[in-house]
């Protein structure tokens, strides 16, 4: 049984190398219901996201892809030009979205996005990050945060967290304080169904390194490994290369090989 109605997509833009987009929590708070905003107005499902200084993966489930990023940088773009800074993202966009083709995919993709923080910055649980999706899945305690719905606020308040003269927000969205609450526009039961459980779910997000580097191909990126995981890898292909040789005991010509197949295949240092 299919778990998803029509085409899924893996939206994402290169990093900007020269600049930052989001210089703190304001900026951050502004690109999350910014991503909200453009879902609604596209009609498309957001499945996954990762927000970075300089980038933004997300997933998709609709038929409109470019339309939904265009949304979402035509409202960044006039967030950035109120503070002089629109000029950032004259050259930024999304190439061609990754067309998902099968549930195995998808899984690899959502896993993707989620370790984006946490493989690149040392202070981020990917499963505690807020400008990432990561903590929503499978977590009992996301009914207990309390949130307030946009449909109950002032047309006043709506314009300052929408950041638009018209306020406009999705029905249904809610807000944390000023933060829009993500479980209100991402569609968590969808994604908890495609993993099918707690430990599958963190199964591809942490150990799954194979289908990380497979992952980055398509985008066209270098996956990145943290150091702890290359450890893991270079035990297990000693074994799997040099039988049971102990790590410690691999000749020169051995520790070479495995050298050259951790710098190749899994872009080691």
């Amino acid at each position: 049984m299919r778990i998803f109605a029509g085409m899924m997509y893996h939206v994402c833009t290169m990093p900007i190398e020269s600049d930052t987009i989001c210089l703190g929590k304001d900026d951050y708070s502004a690109c999350l219901v910014f991503l909200a905003i453009a879902a609604w107005k596209v009609n498309v499902r957001i499945l996954a996201y990762a927000i970075m200084s300089n980038h933004v993966h997300v997933i998709i489930n609709g038929d409109s892809p470019l339309e939904f990023f265009e949304a979402f940088k035509q409202k960044l773009t006039r967030y950035l030009a109120k503070q002089g800074r629109a000029a950032i993202l004259s050259k930024w966009s999304c190439g061609s979205p990754i067309t998902i083709t099968s549930e195995y995919q998808a899984r690899n993709e959502i896993a993707y996005v989620i370790r984006n923080p946490y493989v690149a910055r040392t202070d981020v649980n990917p499963l505690a990050y807020y400008w990432c999706s990561g903590f929503l899945y499978f977590n009992p305690f996301l009914s207990l945060i309390p949130s307030v719905s946009a449909d109950s606020m002032s047309l006043r308040h709506k314009r300052d967290l929408s950041h638009s003269r018209e306020g406009e927000l999705p029905s249904g969205l809610t807000f944390i304080g000023d933060t829009v609450n993500p479980a209100s526009f991402v569609d968590i039961p969808a994604v908890e169904k495609l993993f099918g459980s707690h430990r599958q779910f963190c199964t591809s997000v942490f150990r799954n390194i194979e289908a990380q580097i497979e992952t980055a191909g398509r985008l066209g990126e270098t996956a990145t490994i943290p150091d702890e995981e290359i450890l893991q890898i270079a035990f297990r292909l000693s074994r799997e290369e040099f039988g049971e040789v102990r790590y410690a005991d691999l000749t020169t010509d051995q520790r070479l090989a495995l050298a050259k197949k951790l710098k190749y295949k899994y872009h080691s240092s």
